[in-house]
């Protein structure tokens, strides 16, 4: 027996893209109220998020009714807590994620291709840094996000504009065989905290949503709307703190400008969801 494993990444989320080895690995800023500092280095404030994994609770418990994959009658939410989610060791992915560049966003001044802006040190030890919420290396599959609305980034770090086309959202699918997965939740130290044996309920799939969003109707219940934005998005200044200038410090390479956002284009039709994910390359080590 075999099935599909189909995880929607959504929110603020920084992909990570290992050229040499093809590893794919996706952080989470924590932007909690509890625990993260609102000011930006920029010195502007930002609205709290809640990260989170999200299943539906048929897929783990078969005398439940399954529902529909996209809006079960009984889901489950887990709030991520300095985690990692671990489906098992990394391995290659095949990827088109259509979601913003850091290496185009802040492109090294001299090499073309090199980013300006690097991943924070110790970001993948047991003891990362305290703006990592979540981490998640993926053992292989498919990674997808279809560009659908666009945006620009003012050239604060960059000698030109950058616009296109972006994704919204990234969908992640593993074939799967036997009737099952065990996925684990993980302190960044190792230690097994959690363990979710899933198997479908219905349709062949298991379907998982792992999200960093904001208040505005954070689960994306249909019922409720999904969130809009009539200007720029703000939100995107959380995923900076996953990242360091090369050399020196992000608040003397802005000299004072502020953190480039996603804004909408001065022509055309632009985004109305916020909360955007980015991506940067980087070692991915297996896990």
């Amino acid at each position: 027996m075999s099935f599909q494993l189909k995880v929607e990444f959504v929110g603020l989320c920084l992909y990570v893209h290992d050229a040499e080895s093809g590893r794919v690995a996706v952080l989470m800023p924590d932007a909690r109220k509890r625990t993260a500092d609102p000011v930006h280095v920029d010195g502007t404030r930002g609205a709290p998020h809640v990260g989170y994994l999200r299943f539906n609770l048929a897929d783990l418990d078969a005398s439940l009714p399954a529902g529909v994959q996209d809006e079960p009658a009984f889901e489950c939410i887990h709030l991520f807590d300095f985690q990692e989610l671990y489906f098992g060791s990394a391995a290659p992915v095949e990827f088109t994620l259509n979601v913003p560049e850091f290496e185009k966003i802040a492109p090294h001044p001299q090499e073309e291709g090199r980013g300006r802006l690097v991943l924070k040190d110790g970001l993948f030890s047991d003891d990362p840094p305290s703006d990592l919420l979540m981490r998640t290396r993926l053992p292989g599959g498919t990674m997808e996000g279809l560009p659908n609305e666009t945006w620009r980034f003012d050239p604060t770090l960059a000698a030109e504009e950058y616009q296109r086309q972006f994704a919204n959202f990234v969908t992640w699918t593993l074939p799967v065989e036997g009737e099952s997965i065990t996925i684990q939740l993980r302190s960044f130290a190792g230690e097994t905290q959690a363990t979710l044996t899933l198997r479908p309920a219905a349709d062949g799939t298991v379907t998982l949503k792992v999200g960093n969003l904001c208040d505005k109707n954070p689960m994306e219940w249909e019922d409720l709307g999904l969130r809009h934005v009539d200007a720029d998005d703000v939100d995107f200044k959380w995923i900076y703190r996953l990242l360091q200038p090369a050399d020196g410090d992000l608040a003397a390479t802005l000299n004072g400008a502020e953190l480039p956002i996603p804004r909408p284009p001065q022509t055309g039709t632009h985004g109305v969801e916020d909360c955007l994910s980015g991506q940067t390359g980087g070692a991915v080590p297996p896990g």
